[in-house]
């Protein structure tokens, strides 16, 4: 999703929830939990689609990975 290309803060905010919506049996609140938990070590923060936009891509692109393995 991040290295395919630019995307508005909302843009990315609603693609990130409509992957998480399609994964069946996971609940939204814990899908973005999870999400901050890989980044910022809790389970809230700031909007994240502005929050990823504003990290270097390379670096969150890597630490995705590291994690997803």
């Amino acid at each position: 999703l991040l290295s395919q290309g630019d995307f508005t803060e909302e843009e990315l905010q609603n693609k990130i929830f409509n992957i998480i919506k399609d994964v069946k049996g996971l609940n939204i609140k814990k899908g973005f939990e999870a999400i901050y938990m890989v980044i910022l070590g809790k389970k809230y923060g700031p909007r994240l689609g502005s929050f990823l936009l504003s990290l270097d891509r390379d670096w969150l692109i890597e630490r995705l990975k590291t994690v997803l393995k």
